[in-house]
């Protein structure tokens, strides 16, 4: 639907080349990428294996060690059941980041904007973890590949739902700047974060911004906050 809503504005496609691995490690641990693009076959080896990857068990301590069994590992890498992996999921993620660092190449060369169709999406995917229906982040992967190019790079977030992928991954950097539109996490929750005091720390300390809206914003509501966010907290902050 979305490829058809393009041909509508007249608006061509491109199918991206494959983005050098690299690309991918710079947002996203090496061993969680090795488990999207190995964990399905794994799975099906089990006795009784379903069709998708479903984790049933989730670590929620700091001091775990990495797990070698498979049934481990995607409780590891999944953090909730929303994000299942078929045998075709690798390709799909895999083939998303290909478009957003096409998108991001596109622009660093001299396009004055390109839209990567992404599906997967990938705003709630963690450096180390899915999440949210999503498995790479690959928002995070074109602006980690703008840093190449430009030395301050913004990501906004504009979906009713927290980035906290995003936030995650650019919480300590200093060179990309995150700021998020969503109601407030304590009442409308998702993956518990998205806080206004959220803001970064170290080298990120003041690069993460979280804009909370009330629920049942206007349109004009959205776009107030969306111009707070960039015209007036970009130049303060960077």
């Amino acid at each position: 639907l979305l490829q058809e809503g393009l041909g509508r504005l007249g608006l061509t496609t491109e199918t991206p080349p494959e983005a050098p691995r690299a690309a991918l490690e710079a947002v996203h641990t090496a061993r969680f990428l090795d488990f999207l693009e190995t964990g399905w076959q794994a799975w099906q080896k089990l006795p009784n294996a379903g069709p998708e990857v479903v984790p049933n068990a989730f670590p929620r301590v700091p001091y775990a060690s990495y797990p070698e069994a498979v049934t481990a590992r995607a409780g590891w890498h999944m953090s909730d059941t929303s994000a299942p992996i078929g045998p075709e999921s690798w390709t799909a993620t895999r083939r998303a980041a290909d478009c957003a660092v096409a998108a991001a190449r596109a622009v660093a060369e001299g396009a004055p904007a390109a839209y990567a169709l992404c599906r997967p999406p990938g705003h709630h995917a963690m450096r180390d973890c899915a999440n949210g229906f999503c498995f790479f982040n690959n928002a995070c992967i074109a602006a980690e590949h703008l840093t190449q190019t430009y030395k301050k790079v913004a990501l906004i977030d504009i979906d009713v739902h927290t980035g906290n992928g995003s936030l995650d991954i650019l919480y300590e950097r200093g060179d990309i700047f995150f700021c998020s539109l969503h109601p407030d996490p304590a009442t409308y929750p998702t993956f518990y974060l998205g806080h206004a005091d959220e803001t970064g720390e170290g080298d990120g300390a003041g690069k993460s911004l979280n804009l909370l809206l009330e629920q049942g914003a206007s349109q004009d509501d959205v776009l107030a906050l969306l111009d707070k966010g960039i015209a007036e907290q970009l130049p303060r902050r960077f």
